[in-house]
């Protein structure tokens, strides 16, 4: 380091003209002749080390939909969703995500809400852990559709400050 100053403030004199280090001269038996160096003290730039940011998140919702009833944790993401009931029938809602990236002991936040005919009749967030990189299922099942109507599911699933989410619909026909 010292070296890499000297040679530093030796250069500088060169390209400004000053002399801040003196030429010297030497011989082999250790008799120094002429001049000595001299060091001055140069103040070299602070070096702050680059940060690398800790794992990512990376993750996308696959599909948002209404199911039959206690279909429960199958992947049923291929399989037709449900477009129509009968008035009485009970569904599940169920959101399908992908998380490709996610640091150890993330949690996501999943927020389902329910509107039948354009006012909000449910709506509530759970919180749940996201341990590992895989294909994710959420699901609330049991839940009635009183009236009949035209009910919209949105779903957001939100993990370390991303969001992404979808939305299905379903008519509740009488009998």
């Amino acid at each position: 380091m010292k070296r890499f100053v000297l040679t530093l403030a030796f250069l500088s004199s060169l390209v400004l003209g000053t002399s801040s280090v003196a030429a010297s001269g030497s011989n082999r038996a250790g008799n120094q002749t002429g001049p000595q160096p001299t060091a001055t003290s140069t103040v070299l730039p602070t070096v702050t080390p680059t940060l690398r940011p800790g794992p990512s998140t990376a993750f996308f919702v696959l599909g948002v939909r209404f199911e039959h009833n206690w279909a429960g944790k199958a992947w049923n993401v291929n399989k037709t969703p449900q477009k129509s009931i009968k008035l009485g029938t009970k569904v599940q809602l169920s959101v399908y995500f992908n998380v490709s990236a996610v640091p150890a002991g993330s949690r996501s936040a999943i927020i389902f809400t329910l509107n039948r005919n354009g006012r909000v009749i449910y709506n509530k967030t759970y919180q749940e852990p996201v341990p590992r990189p895989e294909n994710y299922k959420w699901y609330l099942k049991d839940v009635p559709l009183p009236t009949v109507g035209t009910y919209k599911l949105t779903i957001r699933v939100s993990i370390n400050g991303i969001t992404d989410g979808g939305s299905a619909r379903l008519k509740v026909k009488k009998h």
